[in-house]
């Protein structure tokens, strides 16, 4: 349970942070370093702590197949 309210929090702060209006340009802005620290956080909760719901459904096979497929076609589209 903690592990997915971690995650919504994460991902709603990372969203928030992003889609902030930044006045002084996105790098001036101290939100620019805090939602670099909050990716780095959701990368953490959902390659290495895998327990959430989050996590799990998009461990789903469709999921998965979808993720190999994407890369493949972005991988061979200059060809």
């Amino acid at each position: 349970m903690w592990a997915t309210i971690l995650e919504v929090t994460a991902l709603g702060f990372l969203v928030y942070c992003v889609s902030n209006k930044h006045d002084q340009g996105f790098r001036n802005n101290v939100f620019f370093y805090i939602s670099l620290l909050s990716f780095a956080f959701v990368i953490y909760l959902f390659v290495v702590q895998e327990t959430g719901y989050i996590s799990r459904f998009l461990k789903n096979t469709v999921f998965q197949f979808t993720g190999r497929l994407s890369y493949s076609i972005y991988m061979v589209h200059a060809i």
